[in-house]
């Protein structure tokens, strides 16, 4: 749902409306975690959740692509937050999983889960990448490059984001990720702005 989302609404609206995790985890972990915030964590949840909003007018005034493309990312971040909520259950209460445990059992499971949809649905539409990439001047050394340095900044982000999990837990890691929706917004508008207008400031 996020990379689908991501394709649909933009980077920049996909970064600020997959901030929502923090909503949700605020949400769940009290639902589930039975954990009281604090007014400050509430205040920080309730910034995120009014950027939300602002951009959820934004996107409705984008095109109904992007809107259905903010609405799968929001989906999705319901269903992070989940993860990340339960995540931080099995690293702190009970038999606890070691964080880099849980990141790796993930990763692993993920990946395999990747593994196949490219050997089954990418392998047989292959002409909708090659293509592409062809007229763009990609080449396939580049292509793989870029999937690297992909790889390294996904392993860095997850051995990170769990380690924050297992000693801050979900909400104040959700809170976080607030940061990175505004670094993300503010470079998409330096880089894409002059080839696709929905990543430019309105």
């Amino acid at each position: 749902l996020n990379w689908a989302g991501n394709m649909l609404a933009g980077s920049a609206i996909f970064a600020v409306v997959y901030a929502s995790v923090t909503v949700w985890s605020a949400l769940l972990s009290r639902c589930l975690l039975g954990k009281v915030l604090t007014k400050w964590q509430w205040l920080a949840v309730l910034t995120v959740f009014s950027g939300l909003a602002l951009t959820g007018i934004g996107a409705r005034s984008s095109g109904l692509r992007a809107l259905l493309g903010a609405c799968m990312v929001t989906l999705g971040a319901a269903l992070h937050a989940t993860s990340h909520v339960l995540s931080e259950l099995v690293s702190s209460r009970g038999k606890r999983i070691h964080p880099h445990v849980n990141c790796s059992m993930q990763g692993i499971t993920n990946g395999c889960l990747a593994l196949l949809w490219q050997c089954t649905y990418t392998v047989l539409h292959s002409d909708r990448i090659v293509e592409p990439a062809r007229a763009a001047g990609t080449s396939f050394r580049d292509g793989a490059v870029l999937l690297m340095a992909l790889a390294i900044g996904n392993f860095v982000h997850s051995s990170t984001f769990f380690f924050l999990l297992s000693r801050i837990g979900a909400i104040s890691t959700g809170i976080m990720k607030g940061l990175q929706a505004v670094i993300v917004f503010v470079a998409s508008h330096f880089i894409f702005c002059e080839r696709d207008a929905s990543q430019c400031f309105s």
